[in-house]
Order: C-alpha cells, then structure tokens, then sequence
C-alpha cells in the first residue's frame, strides 16, 4: 500500500506540474521613462503595422513590503532638534510609490481596439507621528516605525499559454501588435475639450473636419495621416502629438 500512495503522489505531482506556466521574466525595452504621479498604457492593434509583434505576456504587479519596528527616541535630543517648536513629529513611513492598473483610465481614451492595459504610479506621501512637547514627560518615547524593505513594482512574464488562474495583481496580454508604452496625457485630470482642441489644431493644418468634441472615424483618419507625416507613433493622442499640434 506504502508503494502504491507514493505511485499516485509521482502521479499526481506530475499532473500537477503539467498544468503551471512557465514564466520567463522579460524587460519591456518599449517602457518609457516612468515618472511617479503619472499613468502608463499600451494597446493591441494586429492592423497597424508599425507596432511591434510580442509573444503573450503576463504583467504582475508586485505591492510593497512593510516592516513594523518599534524604535526608541531620546526626548531630550528631540526637544533640542525642535526648539521653536510646540509639537514634535517624528518620520514614521518614507515617501514612496506604490503601482497600480489603471483600467478605467485606460477606457478614457475611447479606444475600440480589442484589448489593452494601463497602469498607474501611486505616489505615498511621507507619514510622521505628532507628539505635543508638554506631553514628553519621560526620557524616552516608543514610537512604531514602517519600514519598507521591498518597493512596488511591475514586471513582465513571456508565457507559453494563459494560466488558469489570474491573480488580482495580474493581466494577461495576448500575443499580437502591441504599442509600446506610454504615459496617459489624458484622462481625469485633462480638460474636457481635449477632442476639440487637437481638431482645431489638425484643422488649421488643412484637415477637413468638424468642429465639434467628438471622436469620429474622419479625426481619426486625420490625426494618423498627421502622424504618419511626421514620422510620429501611428495610432495613439501622445506627447509627442500634441506637443506638435501646439496643444498643451
């Protein structure tokens, strides 16, 4: 019997082997520059044949690890260090970045492809802990520190096929044309008459199109001659465009 449970553990380990995904771990040489405070995004479109083939990729984001530490602190060098001062606060967290999807701003652009994705760099402000100078009645105080021992973070698998499981901190991108990464010039924080503002400007470049706020197949058609004549990315409202229509 002890044979035969070892049999159908190789069995089973096997079976279960068969089904994980293989990841390789890739760097995006596309990504641009990233920049706290900003959004990035890419999109799939297997007609536009300037965009760059990639095999299926599993994008993963990796949240931030924290340590709690209690730490002890002098009251007299804390007083001397705040003379002026009525309160004390004492550094608790550093500032940092957390990363994030950001599929709704992604939606924002009003794209009709078939998939893509978007992702957010969160910026953490610093945390203190405030002690008022009358309250210091001791020698020492206990104050609880956060320490962060492993940033945020994305990363980029090439997998063979989709896994069975997609985890809260995961896309899976197909394979397919992809474009490269950029930062969301648009979206919750960008003026609502950005349509109208990049028509006006396309217009006054001889393009024969409506003055109204809306994405139609004529502005889209316009805006990627313009950017096919001015050897710009094909397909996408980046910084690049609009900073040649003189958009701002």
């Amino acid at each position: 019997k002890m044979r035969e449970l070892l049999i159908l553990i190789w069995i089973l380990s096997i079976s279960c082997a068969t089904k994980q995904v293989v990841r390789n771990e890739i760097v995006d040489q596309s990504a641009v520059t990233q920049e706290p405070g900003k959004c990035y995004y890419s999109i799939r479109n297997n007609e536009v044949d300037e965009w760059a083939f990639r095999s299926p990729v599993l994008l993963e984001i990796e949240a931030p690890v924290y340590v709690k530490k209690m730490k002890s602190f002098e009251v007299s060098e804390l007083l001397a260090q705040n003379p002026n001062q009525s309160t004390i606060s004492i550094l608790t967290r550093k500032a940092h970045v957390v990363y994030r999807f950001g599929m709704s701003q992604l939606e924002e652009l009003n794209y009709k492809g078939d998939t893509g994705y978007a992702y957010c760099i969160i910026e953490k402000p610093p945390a203190y802990k405030g002690f008022h100078k009358d309250s210091l009645l001791t020698d020492y105080i206990e104050v609880e520190i956060i320490e962060i021992v492993k940033p945020s973070g994305i990363k980029y698998f090439e997998i063979a096929e989709k896994p069975e499981t997609i985890k809260e901190n995961q896309l899976y991108l197909p394979s397919g044309k992809w474009s490269a990464e950029r930062a969301l010039v648009y979206g919750t924080n960008c003026p609502p008459n950005i349509y109208l503002r990049v028509k006006k400007a396309l217009i006054e470049r001889g393009f024969d199109l409506d003055d109204t706020n809306k994405v139609d197949k004529r502005m889209k058609e316009a805006l990627e001659q313009f950017q096919k004549q001015n050897n710009l990315p094909v397909g996408q409202l980046d910084f690049a465009t609009l900073k040649l229509l003189g958009v701002k």
